[in-house]
C-alpha cells in the first residue's frame, strides 16, 4: 500500500508536469517514483510509462524540457537503494551490496512458466534450485534457471503455452474476486481444514465466529457475496472499456499515462510469477478509469439528446 501511494502520486505529478511544464512537479514526481520503487521494485514499469508519455507530448513540452525531465526521473530512480547500501556498508552491517547474491530475476521468470499452475507460486520448486542446487549463488542459479526455462519452453507445445498464458491473464486481472476468496472469506471447504503452511492455499482463521460459519463451504451467503464481487469486477472492466472506446472515437487521450502503466503491468505479469495481490498498485488507476466510464455511460443514458447533439456539432 505504501508503494501504491507513492507510485500513484508520481503519476499525478507526471500528468501535472505535462500540463503545467513546471520543474517542481517533475522533481516531486521523481521523488515519489524513487520511493515507490524502493518499497516495491515495480517502479520501472511506471518509469517507462512516464518516459513514453512525456515523449508523446514532445511538441507541447519542448525538446530541452523533455530531455531534462527524463534525466531527473532516471537520476533519482535508484537513489534510495544506493543510500541504503552506502549506510549499511559504512556501518559494517553488511560486507557487500544488498542483493549481491539475492535470487536472480530468472527465478521469478521460471516460476512464471508453469502449465499446471499458470505461473502461480510453484511450491518452492524454483526456490530450492537457488537454495540447494546453487547454494544461494546468484550467478550459478541464474544459469540453472535459464536452462530450466529453456526446457519448459521446448517441452510444451504452442497450444499449451497459449492456454497457460490465457489462464494467467484472466486469473490475474480478475484479482478482486480471487483476492477476497483467498484472504477475506477463505477458500476452504470446511472450517479447521488446511491449517498451517502445508494445509492448502489459504490456511484458515485464527478463530471462528457466526460470520465465518455463515460463509463456510458452499453456503448461500458465501455464494451470494462472491457473485456480488464477480459482478462488480466485471462492471469495472466494462466501464473502463466504454471510457477507452469513447476516448478513441472523440480523439481524447487524457488517460494515456494511466493506460500505459496498466499495459506495462499486463505485459510484465504475463512473464513474471503471479499472485492475485500483485496488481494492487494499479487498482487506483482502474477505479479512476472505471468511474470515468460510468460517468460517460450515465451521461449517454440520461442526457442522450445533448450528447448526440455535441457529437453532431463536432462532426460539423
Amino acid at each position: 500500500m505504501i508503494a501504491t501511494a507513492f507510485l500513484t502520486s508520481c503519476l499525478y505529478f507526471i500528468i501535472r508536469f505535462v500540463r503545467e511544464k513546471s520543474w517542481e512537479t517533475i522533481v516531486i514526481a521523481a521523488v515519489f517514483l524513487a520511493m515507490g520503487n524502493y518499497f516495491r521494485s515495480i517502479g520501472v514499469i511506471v518509469l517507462i510509462a512516464a518516459i513514453i508519455y512525456i515523449l508523446l507530448n514532445l511538441r507541447s513540452i519542448g525538446m530541452k524540457k523533455v530531455i531534462i525531465s527524463i534525466g531527473v526521473l532516471g537520476m533519482l530512480f535508484n537513489v534510495p537503494t544506493w543510500t541504503q547500501n552506502a549506510v549499511l556498508q559504512s556501518s559494517s552491517v553488511v560486507s557487500e551490496p544488498v542483493g549481491e547474491n539475492a535470487a536472480p530475476v530468472y527465478m521469478w521468470l521460471n516460476m512464471g512458466i508453469n502449465l499446471e499452475r499458470f505461473g502461480f507460486w510453484d511450491n518452492m520448486e524454483s526456490y530450492q534450485i537457488y537454495q540447494r542446487q546453487a547454494n544461494y549463488s546468484k550467478a550459478e542459479s541464474a544459469s540453472l534457471f535459464k536452462q530450466e526455462i529453456s526446457n519448459k519452453l521446448s517441452e510444451a507445445s504452442a497450444s499449451e503455452l497459449v492456454q497457460m498464458y490465457y489462464k494467467k491473464i484472466i486469473w490475474t486481472w480478475t484479482e478482486g474476486t480471487y483476492q477476497m476468496d483467498r484472504y477475506g472469506i477463505g477458500n476452504e471447504s470446511s472450517l479447521g481444514v488446511g491449517r498451517g503452511r502445508g494445509g492448502g492455499i489459504a490456511g484458515s482463521y485464527s478463530y471462528t465466529n457466526a460470520i465465518t460459519e455463515l460463509l463456510q463451504g458452499g453456503s448461500a451467503y458465501r455464494t451470494g457475496l462472491l457473485w456480488i464481487v464477480y459482478v462488480m469486477n466485471f462492471l469495472m472492466y466494462c466501464f473502463i472499456f466504454i471510457r477507452l472506446v469513447g476516448g478513441i472515437r472523440r480523439k481524447r487521450y487524457d488517460e494515456v499515462s494511466l493506460i500505459l502503466v496498466i499495459l506495462g503491468f499486463i505485459g510484465f505479469y504475463i512473464l513474471w510469477e503471479i499472485k492475485s495481490r500483485y496488481i494492487y498498485p494499479v487498482y487506483p488507476l482502474l477505479v479512476v478509469l472505471s468511474y470515468m466510464g460510468f460517468k460517460d455511460t450515465y451521461d449517454f443514458i440520461f442526457h442522450r439528446k445533448g450528447t448526440l447533439e455535441r457529437y453532431s456539432l463536432r462532426k460539423r
